[in-house]
Protein backbone atom coordinates (compact mmCIF):
# COMPACT_ATOMS: atom_id res chain seq x y z
CA UNK A 1 0.00 0.00 0.00
CA UNK A 2 1.81 3.69 -0.97
CA UNK A 3 1.44 6.27 1.55
CA UNK A 4 -1.71 7.87 -0.54
CA UNK A 5 -3.42 4.89 0.19
CA UNK A 6 -2.74 4.58 3.78
CA UNK A 7 -3.44 7.94 4.20
CA UNK A 8 -6.97 7.31 2.56
CA UNK A 9 -7.62 4.31 4.74
CA UNK A 10 -6.40 6.19 7.89
CA UNK A 11 -8.68 9.59 6.96
CA UNK A 12 -11.89 7.13 7.28
CA UNK A 13 -10.98 5.41 10.19
CA UNK A 14 -10.85 8.72 11.95
CA UNK A 15 -13.50 9.83 10.59
CA UNK A 16 -16.10 6.83 11.30
CA UNK A 17 -14.54 6.87 14.73
CA UNK A 18 -16.04 10.03 15.40
CA UNK A 19 -19.18 9.73 14.08
CA UNK A 20 -19.72 6.39 15.71
CA UNK A 21 -19.15 8.40 18.90
CA UNK A 22 -21.24 11.35 18.07
CA UNK A 23 -18.07 14.09 17.78
CA UNK A 24 -17.48 16.46 16.11
CA UNK A 25 -13.54 17.32 14.79
CA UNK A 26 -13.30 19.94 17.58
CA UNK A 27 -15.04 17.68 20.72
CA UNK A 28 -12.77 14.77 19.59
CA UNK A 29 -9.90 17.80 19.71
CA UNK A 30 -10.63 18.86 23.04
CA UNK A 31 -11.54 15.71 24.79
CA UNK A 32 -8.69 13.68 23.40
CA UNK A 33 -6.43 16.79 24.19
CA UNK A 34 -4.77 17.56 20.54
CA UNK A 35 -4.71 20.88 19.01
CA UNK A 36 -8.11 21.07 16.80
CA UNK A 37 -5.89 22.28 13.74
CA UNK A 38 -4.40 18.83 13.84
CA UNK A 39 -7.26 16.65 14.27
CA UNK A 40 -8.61 18.64 11.23
CA UNK A 41 -5.87 17.80 9.25
CA UNK A 42 -6.30 14.64 9.79
CA UNK A 43 -9.99 14.46 8.90
CA UNK A 44 -9.24 15.66 5.36
CA UNK A 45 -6.11 14.44 4.38
CA UNK A 46 -5.39 11.43 6.44
CA UNK A 47 -1.86 10.33 7.90
CA UNK A 48 0.56 7.73 6.33
CA UNK A 49 3.18 7.08 8.78
CA UNK A 50 3.90 7.40 11.91
CA UNK A 51 6.84 9.68 13.10
CA UNK A 52 8.26 12.13 16.27
CA UNK A 53 6.07 14.54 16.02
CA UNK A 54 2.88 12.26 15.72
CA UNK A 55 3.44 9.99 17.77
CA UNK A 56 2.66 11.05 21.12
CA UNK A 57 -0.85 12.67 19.34
CA UNK A 58 -1.39 9.03 17.85
CA UNK A 59 -1.00 7.41 21.22
CA UNK A 60 -3.98 9.64 22.79
CA UNK A 61 -5.97 9.31 19.38
CA UNK A 62 -6.10 5.33 20.10
CA UNK A 63 -5.99 5.46 24.33
CA UNK A 64 -9.55 7.57 23.71
CA UNK A 65 -10.85 4.95 21.09
CA UNK A 66 -9.97 2.03 23.07
CA UNK A 67 -7.50 0.75 20.32
CA UNK A 68 -3.95 0.43 19.09
CA UNK A 69 -2.25 2.96 17.01
CA UNK A 70 -1.74 0.45 14.08
CA UNK A 71 -4.94 -0.31 14.03
CA UNK A 72 -5.66 3.36 13.12
CA UNK A 73 -4.96 1.82 9.79
CA UNK A 74 -6.98 -1.40 10.17
CA UNK A 75 -10.91 -0.67 9.59
CA UNK A 76 -12.20 -4.31 10.77
CA UNK A 77 -9.85 -4.63 13.52
CA UNK A 78 -10.79 -0.86 14.60
CA UNK A 79 -14.27 0.36 13.79
CA UNK A 80 -16.31 -3.32 12.57
CA UNK A 81 -19.38 -1.73 13.04
CA UNK A 82 -18.70 1.54 10.42
CA UNK A 83 -17.26 -1.08 7.62
CA UNK A 84 -20.55 -3.16 8.42
CA UNK A 85 -23.29 -0.32 8.36
CA UNK A 86 -21.02 1.30 4.90
CA UNK A 87 -21.65 -1.91 3.76
CA UNK A 88 -25.43 -2.00 4.30
CA UNK A 89 -26.14 1.53 2.28
CA UNK A 90 -24.57 -0.16 -0.72
CA UNK A 91 -26.32 -3.26 -0.08
CA UNK A 92 -29.69 -1.78 -0.37
CA UNK A 93 -28.18 0.60 -2.94
CA UNK A 94 -26.95 -2.43 -5.29
CA UNK A 95 -29.89 -4.14 -4.40
CA UNK A 96 -32.29 -0.66 -6.02
CA UNK A 97 -30.32 0.17 -8.40
CA UNK A 98 -28.49 -3.02 -10.04
CA UNK A 99 -24.87 -3.10 -11.87
CA UNK A 100 -24.64 0.73 -12.28
CA UNK A 101 -24.34 1.00 -8.53
CA UNK A 102 -21.36 -1.14 -8.40
CA UNK A 103 -20.06 0.83 -11.33
CA UNK A 104 -20.46 3.89 -9.10
CA UNK A 105 -18.81 2.39 -6.28
CA UNK A 106 -15.77 1.04 -8.56
CA UNK A 107 -15.04 4.45 -9.71
CA UNK A 108 -15.52 6.29 -6.90
CA UNK A 109 -12.55 3.60 -4.79
CA UNK A 110 -10.12 4.00 -7.65
CA UNK A 111 -10.17 7.57 -6.89
CA UNK A 112 -10.36 7.13 -2.69
CA UNK A 113 -9.15 3.80 -1.89
CA UNK A 114 -11.62 3.72 0.62
CA UNK A 115 -11.59 0.23 2.44
CA UNK A 116 -15.07 0.30 2.85
CA UNK A 117 -15.74 0.09 -0.57
CA UNK A 118 -13.19 -2.44 -1.49
CA UNK A 119 -14.49 -4.59 1.16
CA UNK A 120 -18.35 -3.97 -0.56
CA UNK A 121 -16.37 -4.60 -4.58
CA UNK A 122 -14.68 -7.68 -2.95
CA UNK A 123 -18.49 -9.11 -2.24
CA UNK A 124 -20.19 -8.18 -5.32
CA UNK A 125 -17.29 -8.45 -8.38
CA UNK A 126 -17.59 -11.50 -10.61
CA UNK A 127 -17.05 -14.83 -9.02
CA UNK A 128 -14.58 -13.20 -6.39
CA UNK A 129 -12.25 -12.55 -9.07
CA UNK A 130 -10.12 -9.60 -8.07
CA UNK A 131 -8.22 -7.58 -10.95
CA UNK A 132 -5.97 -4.25 -10.85
CA UNK A 133 -5.09 -2.51 -14.60
CA UNK A 134 -1.26 -1.38 -15.10
CA UNK A 135 -2.78 2.19 -13.98
CA UNK A 136 -3.57 0.38 -10.43
CA UNK A 137 -7.23 1.09 -10.96
CA UNK A 138 -9.82 -1.95 -9.75
CA UNK A 139 -11.36 -3.55 -12.91
CA UNK A 140 -13.32 -6.56 -11.69
CA UNK A 141 -16.77 -6.32 -13.66
CA UNK A 142 -20.18 -7.22 -11.34
CA UNK A 143 -21.42 -10.70 -10.23
CA UNK A 144 -25.30 -10.56 -12.30
CA UNK A 145 -25.66 -13.70 -11.39
CA UNK A 146 -25.23 -13.61 -7.57
CA UNK A 147 -26.98 -11.96 -5.05
CA UNK A 148 -24.12 -10.15 -3.01
CA UNK A 149 -24.11 -11.36 0.87
CA UNK A 150 -26.86 -9.69 2.87
CA UNK A 151 -26.04 -7.43 5.87
CA UNK A 152 -27.06 -10.39 8.26
CA UNK A 153 -24.37 -12.78 7.16
CA UNK A 154 -21.68 -9.85 7.10
CA UNK A 155 -22.36 -8.88 10.71
CA UNK A 156 -21.58 -12.35 11.59
CA UNK A 157 -18.32 -12.35 10.06
CA UNK A 158 -16.79 -9.02 10.79
CA UNK A 159 -17.96 -10.14 14.36
CA UNK A 160 -16.26 -13.25 14.33
CA UNK A 161 -13.26 -12.05 12.61
CA UNK A 162 -13.20 -8.74 14.80
CA UNK A 163 -13.26 -10.92 17.68
CA UNK A 164 -10.40 -13.66 16.61
CA UNK A 165 -7.87 -10.21 15.07
CA UNK A 166 -8.17 -8.72 18.40
CA UNK A 167 -7.82 -12.15 20.26
CA UNK A 168 -4.38 -12.93 19.08
CA UNK A 169 -2.62 -9.35 18.60
CA UNK A 170 -2.76 -9.83 14.96
CA UNK A 171 -1.18 -7.17 12.94
CA UNK A 172 -1.41 -6.54 9.12
CA UNK A 173 1.90 -5.78 7.59
CA UNK A 174 2.51 -4.92 3.97
CA UNK A 175 5.73 -5.28 2.97
CA UNK A 176 8.03 -6.69 -0.36
CA UNK A 177 8.39 -10.76 0.53
CA UNK A 178 11.96 -10.88 0.72
CA UNK A 179 11.94 -9.01 4.08
CA UNK A 180 9.85 -11.17 5.76
CA UNK A 181 11.11 -12.97 8.79
CA UNK A 182 9.96 -16.33 11.00
CA UNK A 183 10.95 -18.12 13.60
CA UNK A 184 11.00 -21.72 14.98
CA UNK A 185 7.38 -23.00 15.90
CA UNK A 186 5.94 -20.10 13.14
CA UNK A 187 3.32 -20.99 10.90
CA UNK A 188 4.07 -19.61 7.51
CA UNK A 189 0.92 -19.53 5.05
CA UNK A 190 2.06 -18.81 1.13
CA UNK A 191 -0.35 -17.52 -1.61
CA UNK A 192 2.20 -16.76 -4.17
CA UNK A 193 0.64 -15.95 -8.01
CA UNK A 194 0.23 -19.11 -9.69
CA UNK A 195 2.39 -19.90 -12.60
CA UNK A 196 0.01 -18.93 -16.23
CA UNK A 197 1.15 -18.25 -19.29
CA UNK A 198 -1.71 -15.70 -19.49
CA UNK A 199 -0.58 -12.33 -20.17
CA UNK A 200 -3.98 -11.06 -18.49
CA UNK A 201 -3.50 -12.30 -15.44
CA UNK A 202 -0.67 -10.47 -13.92
CA UNK A 203 1.59 -7.70 -14.44
CA UNK A 204 5.22 -7.72 -13.57
CA UNK A 205 7.42 -11.25 -12.94
CA UNK A 206 7.69 -13.65 -10.59
CA UNK A 207 10.10 -16.71 -10.45
CA UNK A 208 8.55 -19.26 -8.34
CA UNK A 209 12.35 -20.79 -7.08
CA UNK A 210 13.74 -17.34 -5.96
CA UNK A 211 10.44 -16.56 -4.46
CA UNK A 212 10.35 -19.90 -2.43
CA UNK A 213 14.39 -19.29 -1.73
CA UNK A 214 13.97 -16.01 -1.09
CA UNK A 215 11.56 -16.50 1.44
CA UNK A 216 12.06 -19.43 3.22
CA UNK A 217 15.70 -19.21 3.65
CA UNK A 218 14.90 -16.35 5.64
CA UNK A 219 13.48 -18.09 8.96
CA UNK A 220 12.51 -21.51 10.39
CA UNK A 221 8.66 -21.32 10.13
CA UNK A 222 6.93 -24.39 8.53
CA UNK A 223 5.72 -23.23 5.31
CA UNK A 224 2.28 -24.27 3.26
CA UNK A 225 1.77 -23.32 -0.02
Amino acid sequence: MCDQDRAAVFRQNIRGLLRSSWLSQREAADEIGVRHKWMRRLCHHGLARIDRRTQASLEKVARHFDVKVDDLWNPIKSDPKRLLDRYEVMWRELNAGGKDVYHEVRRQFNESRDPCQFFFLLRTCRIGFVRFNRQGKFGSPFHLRKTAMSPVRVRLLLDDWHEKLNARDVRFVEQDYRQVSSRAGDFLYLDPPYASQCALLYYGRLTSSLFLVGLLSRGAATPCL
